[in-house]
């Protein structure tokens, strides 16, 4: 189940990568501040999934299970282009808001049972 607060984080990362990384030099230059909130920024947003891709990278596809080696293939940060490196940042941000949605499911089923 999607939030639509998941939407508009992907939406601003998209907005920050797309000028941070365009080709134009104006566009690089012209340091377009993306307005989001105080609670989250979409430029710490982007470089902590930036970061996180490249510790997968370090870090390798894990096997789940009985899979035996090179069963799961997945992209990978310092071999994918532009385009593919704006998904790759869209789909972590996705993930890390599975992630916090997660904790926040494990919170109340605690707060219930305990």
């Amino acid at each position: 189940m999607k939030a639509l607060t998941e939407e508009y984080k992907v939406t601003k990362t998209r907005q920050v990568m797309t000028l941070r990384d365009s080709k134009d030099a104006k566009v690089r230059g012209a340091k377009v501040k993306i307005r989001t909130g105080r609670k989250w920024k979409a430029e710490e947003g982007v470089k902590e999934a930036e970061t996180r891709l490249k510790h997968s990278v370090i870090v390798g596809v894990t096997a789940v299970g009985r899979q035996g080696f090179g069963m799961t293939t997945k992209p990978r940060w310092d071999t994918a282009n532009e385009k593919g490196r704006r998904e790759l940042v869209q789909q972590e941000i996705r993930q890390m808001e599975e992630e916090s949605r997660n904790v926040k499911a494990v919170g109340i089923n605690n707060r219930v049972v305990g």
